[in-house]
């Protein structure tokens, strides 16, 4: 689910990619090429932990969004 905003001064979308809770989205602020990825992306430390043991958390919503934003990325154009 892709949501935009746009108002004079200011204009992005939000990107809605559940896993490590239902309700985590990401941000995308064009004019600038920014993506501000909140937990989508974090830092794993020294192996392969994903913090899915949270009751609200899923693994497989996790690994659909990745898979998403992957495809996502490769259309858009942003600064790294």
């Amino acid at each position: 689910i892709e949501f935009g905003f746009r108002c004079r001064w200011l204009s992005y979308s939000r990107i809605h990619v559940p896993g490590h809770t239902q309700g985590s989205i990401v941000c995308y602020y064009p004019k600038k090429k920014a993506l501000f990825t909140g937990d989508l992306i974090y830092e794993c430390g020294h192996g392969p932990i994903l913090a899915d043991w949270l009751p609200p958390s899923s693994a497989r919503d996790y690994l659909r969004s990745s898979n998403r934003m992957l495809d996502w990325l490769q259309e858009t154009d942003i600064e790294w």
